[in-house]
């Protein structure tokens, strides 16, 4: 008995295969845009594998289902440009790769017939990006270089780039200390304005008593008789000598209070002797 079932369960199994192979049928059928050969289901629909040949000389290579593109194909336009993975319900779904005739192509996810997720492109100039796509356009985290090799890593939304550079900061001035500027000296220190500091000023003098410091800005004579301008002492400064009958006052009452600083003579003095 187990026998006869071994040996029944390989005719079923051949049988179902021839079953399902003798519903697939090879065909050729002729459109007005141009023509499919391959296999097709009982209802005539492209089914399996096959190839779809275009009047103007596209053509697709691959897989069918239910007279959709569906599975894994090879299509080519006739402008040169080709695509080569993964179809879902007659579009680009999945994985692939797509290149153009100048030598620019696309190697990452695609979905319905458009770049989307993770992806590379290489430019024909040798620049490329890698990262993230939305919608074809470059949406998200990635890496930017170009022809030269400068790399760019940031954030994109719809193809352009969020993350910005730092602009480069102009450089600081350099200050003029010369003696055509202003000229600060100790008067103490320095004492007289020398003609060759003079004799390059060219600015009306001016002169700022500070903390002991002044600025001295102007020709030789202007600049000389400015400090002994501001050096000179005033006279309101200097307090006026006493009158001689002022000097003969005060003296005769410094000497009357002189005279009353003696103490007077005691009076009654007596020694008494030991008798």
């Amino acid at each position: 008995m187990n026998q006869t079932i071994f040996s029944i369960t390989p005719l079923l199994g051949l049988f179902m295969l021839v079953s399902c192979n003798s519903s697939k049928k090879v065909t050729t059928v002729d459109f007005h845009d141009g023509s499919y050969a391959g296999e097709v289901d009982g209802k005539g629909l492209k089914h399996g594998k096959g190839s779809y040949k275009w009047l103007d000389g596209s053509y697709y290579e691959g897989d069918f289902d239910n007279d959709l593109r569906h599975g894994s194909g090879h299509f080519r336009w006739a402008n040169g440009e080709t695509y080569k993975g993964d179809y879902l319900q007659d579009k680009r779904t999945g994985e692939g790769t797509y290149t153009w005739p100048d030598g620019s192509s696309y190697q990452g996810s695609f979905l319905n017939g458009k770049r989307h997720g993770i992806g590379i492109f290489y430019a024909a100039n040798g620049a490329n990006y890698n990262g993230q796509w939305f919608d074809d356009l470059r949406h998200g985290k990635g890496a930017l270089i170009d022809s030269d090799g400068r790399m760019v890593k940031g954030i994109w939304q719809n193809g352009k780039l969020l993350t910005k550079p730092i602009a480069l900061p102009k450089p600081a001035n350099k200050p003029d200390i010369s003696f055509d500027a202003t000229v600060i000296t100790t008067a103490q220190e320095s004492g007289p304005v020398s003609e060759a500091v003079a004799s390059k000023t060219k600015v009306t003098p001016t002169l700022i008593a500070e903390s002991g410091r002044i600025s001295v800005e102007g020709s030789k004579n202007t600049i000389k008789n400015s400090i002994d301008a501001n050096l000179t002492p005033s006279t309101k400064d200097i307090p006026a000598l006493p009158k001689s009958s002022e000097i003969n006052s005060i003296q005769a009452e410094e000497m009357q209070n002189d005279e009353n600083s003696i103490p007077p003579p005691r009076s009654n003095f007596r020694i008494d002797y030991p008798k």
